[in-house]
């Protein structure tokens, strides 16, 4: 009965110990299976993740690589130009580095040109007043003065036998050919006169602009006429209108 009883013992042991490695075996079953699955998988994934992105990839690796040689490229231009600067400053201050005397001779000869033409150009643009006093006393008839303000002011005073400039389909019904145009304005420089000036000079008149307005013509003869020729001009004489 003893026997009986240790047999069934140890067939109850064999069959615990098996319910036991049972479970243990399939959990490492499953890990290995797991673990291949996971490995295809990855693999997968990598090699369509390098034929989907890979072109993106090296396209962004081409654009970042271009921009590091661009702005390497930019960054030696301005260091040499710094160092090249710096060299010459370096040399100029220890009197290495000096222009040559011909050089700035041919530029003081430029600039003198630029302004004997400029001169030149104001000259024959521009009319004194004291010269169209000289006219009127030689009583020229070779100019018509060309009075550009408003009918008003017109009306009030201008200078002696001066046409208001209305307009210059108006203007151009005048008898003006052969005869030489003075414009003035309320007062010298104005760019209302200039502007008239430009206009007929594109129509192809001859002419010239007074440096100084009517009211300094009329009221302020101190401005333009010599002192010691006061006492001699009258201003009212070369003046007509309503004051």
């Amino acid at each position: 009965m003893l026997l009986d009883m240790n047999n069934r013992l140890a067939r109850d042991n064999k069959a615990f110990r098996f319910r036991l490695c049972l479970p243990v075996g399939m959990e490492s079953f499953w890990k290995a299976i797991r673990g291949k699955i996971l490995d295809k998988t990855l693999g997968l994934l990598r090699k369509r993740g390098n034929k989907v992105f890979g072109k993106k990839i090296s396209s962004i690796r081409m654009l970042v690589s271009g921009r590091l040689l661009l702005l390497s490229a930019v960054s030696f231009l301005v260091t040499a130009g710094i160092g090249i600067f710096s060299f010459k400053y370096f040399l100029a201050v220890r009197g290495f580095w000096r222009e040559s005397n011909s050089s700035k001779i041919m530029q003081n000869d430029k600039l003198l040109g630029e302004k004997q033409k400029l001169l030149t150009a104001e000259k024959s643009l521009f009319l004194d007043p004291l010269e169209l006093i000289l006219w009127f006393k030689e009583k020229k008839e070779n100019f018509l003065l060309v009075d550009i303000r408003g009918e008003e002011a017109y009306q009030k005073g201008h200078l002696l036998s001066a046409v208001r400039f209305k307009s210059l389909e108006s203007f151009k019904k005048l008898p003006t050919e052969g005869r030489l145009l003075v414009l003035y304005g309320n007062f010298g420089g104005e760019m209302t006169t200039r502007k008239v000036a430009l206009d007929l000079l594109k129509e192809g008149y001859d002419l010239k602009i007074l440096t100084i307005g009517f009211n300094e013509f009329r009221h302020l003869k101190a401005f333009w006429v010599p002192r010691d020729e006061w006492d001699s001009l009258t201003i009212e004489e070369l003046v007509e209108g309503e004051e």
